[in-house]
């Protein structure tokens, strides 16, 4: 991991060895990492024999903080079978989930605020039944989330079951119509694979690293 001292540490020892290593990203580098690199792990890009990242955006971030051209692809996988979910019958419900934690950085704010438009142009083009947020995470803004929603007025279209544990997911992907990922700061995007993997159209920010996933306007959307 870029972010781990003992990654780096391990792969200066292999250099002065002659033991190949790979060194990953898996996470967008903050400011602050950038400068600790650049200051204090001098030479740390020519330790590794091969550098990669999970998806393009973080293989784009890790070429300009190493100087080196190549950067190979990893991308992450999952078991697609545990997601996999029968065909979804017409139901009065339509229910957007997204799944993540309720911190700045994954904008769960942005989602909850962008609400109100989604049920007026629910209403507009006459979509029967009623529209709901499913919005599993906890965190930090776990009380701003809910007090937003009531500012807003949609606190009873919005469902905040807490944190969930990894095999609750798939449940969840089953019960709903599509996904949702406001983040823009994500190398990969995980859910958003495993939201994929369960037959979700999946909304992301164009700028995410779930843009990787998404053919906008194929098997979702990309927001600006």
């Amino acid at each position: 991991s870029l972010y781990s001292p003992l990654a780096h540490a391990a792969t200066y020892l292999a250099s002065l060895i002659g033991v190949p290593s790979l060194l990953t990203s898996h996470s967008l580098v903050d400011r602050a990492t950038v400068l600790v690199l650049r200051a204090f792990v001098l030479g740390w890009a020519a330790w590794p024999t091969r550098l990669s990242a999970v998806g393009s955006l973080a293989a784009e971030q890790l070429r300009t903080l190493s100087a080196r051209g190549e950067v190979a692809l990893l991308p992450n996988g999952i078991d697609a079978a545990r997601f996999a979910a029968p065909a979804r019958p017409p139901r009065p419900i339509v229910t957007i989930a997204s799944v993540l934690r309720l911190h700045p950085r994954k904008r769960p704010l942005a989602l909850v605020r962008a609400l109100p438009e989604v049920l007026r142009r629910a209403q507009a083009h006459c979509l029967e039944g009623e529209v709901r947020l499913v919005l599993a995470g906890d965190g930090p803004l776990a009380g701003a989330v809910r007090a937003e929603a009531a500012r807003l007025g949609v606190l009873a279209n919005i469902e905040l079951p807490g944190a969930l544990p990894r095999a609750a997911i798939p449940a969840l992907l089953a019960r709903a119509d599509l996904f949702a990922l406001p983040s823009l700061n994500e190398a990969f995007g995980i859910v958003a694979l495993e939201a994929r993997a369960a037959g979700l159209p999946v909304v992301a920010m164009r700028e995410g690293g779930a843009a990787d996933l998404v053919e906008h306007g194929s098997c979702g959307l990309l927001a600006e």
